[in-house]
């Protein structure tokens, strides 16, 4: 008998990490550096739907409310999540362009 693969995560950006997606969006110097930006976002967010747990660095536990917050850096920017487990939903809480990506902050 196999193994039937596990349902992806419902993945839930709250209203700051969409709030930091369309004003990077709009800083945006030309459309290469948009088109960019936004695939990397994509990129980042069909990966958390996957498989959160293995992407990202541990940085609290709350384990009264059931979760783990997490970090990750992909593509020079800067994902803050927390992931219910037993839910299986990750709520994004922040998307920060850094490290010379040329939406960071100056």
């Amino acid at each position: 008998m196999t193994a039937q693969p596990q349902a992806p995560w419902t993945v839930i950006l709250l209203s700051t990490a969409k709030r930091q997606l369309r004003d990077s969006a709009a800083r945006t110097g030309t459309l290469e550096v948009r088109r960019e930006f936004l695939a990397s976002v994509r990129a980042i967010l069909s990966q958390l739907a996957v498989d959160p747990l293995s992407r990202g660095d541990p940085m609290r536990h709350f384990q009264a409310a059931g979760l783990v917050q997490l970090q990750w850096l992909h593509d020079h920017i800067l994902t803050v999540y927390g992931v219910d487990e037993a839910n299986r939903i990750v709520y994004v809480k922040k998307f920060q362009p850094v490290l010379g990506h040329p939406l960071a902050a100056t």
